[in-house]
């Protein structure tokens, strides 16, 4: 019978074999570690993916982010790129080869142009986002990241039973989990009009901001070779 073990081989060499007789921080230092790399895995783990169709959801003004109204607190929007990116009216309709609202949406929504980017920023870590995607189509780009930390890239052909179309067949509610961000990119591959949306929601969880995660990650090993100097200290 096979046994895993899950502490990483370079940790325990690091703290070295068990001759010191002050174990309880040796626990303590790496469940800290383990934290740290939880932490990690989540900001980098492949997100799960829910579209609800047209029949199932209600139109405008249902998201925190509905563009109707001011940006609650603690949430920052940053354009980059064409004049056609921003906020538009949804009751002007269709802006032909430019953008059109989500399916039955007159209220404001957003637009990302051909050649713009729009990224949301968040004061506080988020592990959810849900929006109303107007027509998903293949080259729609959403990027997340968490601090300095690697991006995940979601494509529109990536987004079960995808569409593409500009109409209530081709708009959904998606929803993604299973990651952590606080920054979220929405931006078009190749450069083609355009990324409408609509209704943004994110749910915030208490861990860390930003590049936190790997602060703590400094912090412990920094508090592992401190505790081992001391203990060596004690037994020399």
């Amino acid at each position: 019978m096979c046994e895993f073990n899950a502490t990483p081989a370079w940790i325990m060499l690091y703290l070295g074999r068990p001759r010191y007789p002050n174990t309880r921080m040796k626990k303590i230092l790496l469940l800290a570690l383990a934290t740290s790399f939880a932490l990690l895995n989540a900001a980098q783990a492949i997100p799960f993916i829910s579209v609800v169709r047209p029949a199932s959801w209600t139109l405008a003004n249902q998201g925190q982010i509905n563009f109707d109204s001011s940006l609650p607190s603690g949430v920052f929007i940053s354009t980059n790129g064409d004049q056609y990116t921003g906020v538009r009216d949804g009751s002007l309709g269709l802006n032909p080869g430019i953008s059109a609202p989500p399916p039955g949406d007159t209220s404001n929504y957003y637009t990302v142009g051909a050649y713009g980017t729009a990224t949301f920023s968040f004061t506080s870590t988020q592990d959810s986002l849900s929006f109303l995607w107007g027509s998903i189509d293949a080259y729609n780009v959403l990027q997340f990241s968490l601090g300095d930390g690697p991006i995940t890239t979601i494509l529109g052909s990536q987004i079960p039973d995808f569409a593409g179309l500009q109409t209530a067949d081709g708009a959904a509610r998606v929803t993604f989990t299973n990651l952590l961000f606080d920054h979220v990119t929405f931006s078009n591959s190749p450069n083609i009009y355009a990324f409408e949306f609509d209704d943004i929601n994110t749910t915030a969880v208490s861990v860390p901001d930003g590049g936190s995660t790997l602060t703590l990650l400094g912090l412990a090993l920094t508090g592992i070779a401190v505790a081992r100097r001391k203990m060596s200290a004690l037994v020399a």
